[in-house]
C-alpha cells in the first residue's frame, strides 16, 4: 500500500492555518483522497496539560520545560495518530508541527540545537519529516488584531511583543533545510485566494 503524505501547515496564531489545513482536508476528501485534519497540541493527556500551563499567565515553567512537553504530545502524536494513518495511505494534514517548537522556543531564548537534540532524545525513530510544509505568512500586527477581534483567549505566546520575536524566528526558519520542502504563501489575501494557491501545490 502506498504510504500517505504528511502535509503540515504553520504560522502565527491567527494565520489563517488551521482554516486552510481543513479546508485542504477536506478537499482531498471530496476528490477521493482519504484525508485527516491533526493538529497539535493534541486533545490528548500532554496536549491538554499544555493548554492549561500556556494560558496561564502566572506559571513559572522556563521556556525548556515548556517544549519538552510539547515534544512529547508530538512523540504520542506520531505514535498513535500521524504514523498508523499514513502506513494506510492516508494523508495527514496537520496544524503545526516541529518549526512552530523551533520559533516559539528560540524567540524565548533557547538554542536550535537544544531544540534539535530535544526532538531526537525524546522522539527518536518515531520521526517523521513532513513531505510539505505549507508556511501562512502574516506581520504580527495582523495577527494579534485578528485574535484582539475573535474574542479568543490569549495564551503566553500571543502578546505582540513574543509574536514579533516569533516572527523573526519563522523568518530565518523557513530558509533552512533542515525541515525539509517549505512553501511560503501569503495570508493577508482573501481566504479562498490563498487556498486557490495551496491547491496548486496538489493538483
Amino acid at each position: 500500500m502506498k504510504r500517505g503524505k504528511f502535509i503540515v501547515f504553520e504560522g502565527l496564531t491567527c494565520s489563517g492555518k488551521t482554516l486552510q489545513a481543513k479546508m485542504l482536508a477536506a478537499y482531498l476528501a471530496r476528490h477521493g483522497q482519504k484525508a485527516i485534519f491533526n493538529n497539535e497540541p493534541t486533545r490528548g493527556f500532554w496536549g491538554r496539560l499544555i493548554r492549561s500551563i500556556v494560558e496561564n499567565p502566572t506559571n513559572k515553567m522556563t521556556e525548556l520545560e515548556r517544549q519538552m512537553m510539547f515534544v512529547a504530545d508530538r512523540r504520542d502524536d506520531l505514535a498513535k495518530t500521524v504514523l498508523p494513518a499514513l502506513a494506510k495511505g492516508v494523508q495527514v494534514i496537520q496544524d503545526r508541527y516541529e518549526l512552530s517548537t523551533f520559533a516559539h522556543g528560540m524567540a524565548n531564548g533557547l538554542a536550535f540545537h537544544q531544540l534539535a537534540d530535544l526532538h531526537r532524545q525524546t522522539i527518536g525513530k518515531k520521526y517523521r519529516k513532513p513531505d510539505l510544509t505549507i508556511f501562512i505568512d502574516i506581520d504580527p500586527e495582523t495577527a494579534i488584531a485578528r485574535l484582539n477581534k475573535s474574542g479568543k483567549r490569549k495564551d503566553i505566546y500571543e502578546a505582540l511583543g513574543y509574536a514579533k520575536k516569533i516572527a523573526a524566528q519563522y523568518k530565518k526558519l523557513v530558509k533552512t533545510r533542515y525541515f525539509g520542502k517549505v512553501v511560503v504563501v501569503d495570508g493577508r489575501r482573501p481566504i479562498n485566494r490563498i487556498f486557490v494557491d495551496i491547491k496548486a501545490l496538489f493538483f
